[in-house]
């Protein structure tokens, strides 16, 4: 009985260690706070300035990939920008991955609103 709790704890710490990346990773993307979820109702150009001011940018993505990508349909007046968020990390040893946000903003009057960030993760296999 020890000897299999031993080989367990044994094999739970390898899987740790040698995945502590993808790990972190995962746990990042699903249930770490992103700043950018606090933007939801607010004009998309207050989101792109604060994505501008870190370096990063909103980068256009069409309704047919983004429906591929989230499995989720725009509205006529709405469109789907992808951000990403943090660096790159290892996926599994094959190959890397990175958490991406996708804005949905929807068009009020003048003014466009963010309507959803839709979390995601895009890995590039070896």
């Amino acid at each position: 009985m020890i000897a299999i709790l031993v080989a367990v704890l044994g094999t739970a710490t390898v899987f740790l260690l040698g995945f502590h990346e993808t790990l972190y990773g995962l746990a990042a993307q699903r249930f770490f706070k992103w700043e950018e979820d606090s933007f939801k109702g607010r004009p998309l150009s207050e989101l792109q300035s604060n994505l501008t001011h870190q370096g990063r940018e909103l980068q256009p993505v069409d309704a047919d990939s983004f429906y591929a990508l989230t499995d989720k349909s725009l509205k006529p007046n709405q469109r789907a920008m992808r951000f990403t968020k943090g660096k790159e990390y290892r996926w599994f040893r094959y190959g890397t991955a990175i958490n991406v946000g996708y804005v949905v903003a929807e068009k009020e009057g003048e003014v466009e609103k963010v309507v959803a960030i839709i979390r995601a993760r895009s890995v590039d296999s070896l």
